[in-house]
C-alpha cells in the first residue's frame, strides 16, 4: 500500500516536472462589420498530424495540441466566401478569443 502511494506521488511529480500543460485555444468567430456568427469555419493548426476543427452553430471553437503550453502555434481559419486568416497564439489563452472574418464580395 505504502509503495503504491510513493509510486503514485512520484508519477504525479514527474508529470508536473515535465510541464503537463498543453497548448490550447478556444474562441468565437464572427463576421467583421456585422458581428454575425460564422459557423462551419475550418480551423487548421499549422502542425503536422493535427485534425482540423470546425466552429459550431454558435461560431464557437476549441483547438488543442500536445505541444507545450509555452509553444506558439498558428491557426488558419478558412471558409468559402471569406478571406483566409492566419493567427498565431502562444500557449493557453486566459479566456476565449474573438476572431473576425471578412466576407469576400464578388463584383
Amino acid at each position: 500500500m505504502r509503495r503504491n502511494l510513493v509510486l503514485g506521488l512520484g508519477l504525479l511529480l514527474l508529470g508536473w516536472a515535465c510541464g503537463d500543460c498543453f497548448w490550447e485555444v478556444r474562441g468565437h468567430v464572427l463576421e467583421c462589420g456585422t458581428m454575425s456568427i460564422v459557423s462551419s469555419v475550418r480551423i487548421d493548426v499549422a502542425v503536422v498530424g493535427v485534425i482540423p476543427a470546425f466552429t459550431d452553430e454558435k461560431g464557437d471553437f476549441e483547438v488543442g495540441t500536445t505541444d507545450s503550453c509555452n509553444d506558439t502555434e498558428a491557426l488558419i481559419f478558412t471558409k468559402e466566401g471569406f478571406e483566409t486568416i492566419r493567427l498565431e497564439f502562444k500557449g493557453r489563452q486566459n479566456g476565449p478569443v474573438q476572431v473576425c472574418m471578412t466576407r469576400i464580395f464578388s463584383q
